[in-house]
């Protein structure tokens, strides 16, 4: 009998990310962002802008607080990771695929161990495991989930879809018929 596919599997391949030079606003690194390929995009100034498909990193809790102030009628997706996190790492090629595939989110990524502030945020956001996906439209936590298992995060995102944004013809149940034959 044979195993379904994961229904991100049926997404478009990308490059593969590689992440390197330096950033190009402040210098700070508070500017950096990741795009398809690995293109560091950015500048403190356009942190309030939405780039679709592009997966942006927070440095510090001010940025985190901007972002969700920036986007109160798009749902903010940040994925709590560690720097130690083979979960994430093995995760995070998909996670750029729902970045793209859900182009009116705005979609983060937040490593606790980059900076003791940012421990802080997670102590403070009490999370035990990484990956964490925590989901907040309005400023508000609307879901939250831990792990990567079962297509959780990909059901998570899909009921918080709102009519009219970018995903919602996504079918779960036709793509995993489709990862069968």
């Amino acid at each position: 009998q044979r195993q379904p596919r994961s229904p991100l599997a049926l997404l478009p391949a990308r490059p593969a990310l590689s992440v390197g030079g330096s950033s190009t606003g402040s210098g700070t690194g508070s500017d950096v962002d990741v795009g398809a390929g690995g293109a560091l995009l950015g500048g403190p100034s356009e942190a309030q802008q939405h780039r679709p498909g592009v997966v942006r990193k927070v440095l510090t809790p001010g940025e985190m607080d901007a972002y969700l102030a920036a986007h109160p009628d798009r749902l903010v997706v940040t994925m709590c990771t560690s720097q130690h996190c083979k979960p994430c790492k093995v995760f995070r090629p998909e996670y750029l695929q729902l970045a793209e595939r859900f182009s009116d989110f705005v979609v983060l990524e937040l490593t606790g161990d980059d900076s003791s502030e940012l421990r802080a945020v997670m102590r403070a956001w009490q999370i035990k495991t990484t990956p964490t996906f925590r989901m907040f439209r309005g400023g508000q936590l609307v879901h939250t989930v831990s792990g990567t298992r079962d297509n959780k995060v990909l059901d998570a995102l899909l009921a918080q879809l709102l009519p009219g944004e970018a995903g919602a013809d996504w079918n779960l149940a036709t793509q995993q018929e489709e990862s069968w034959a």
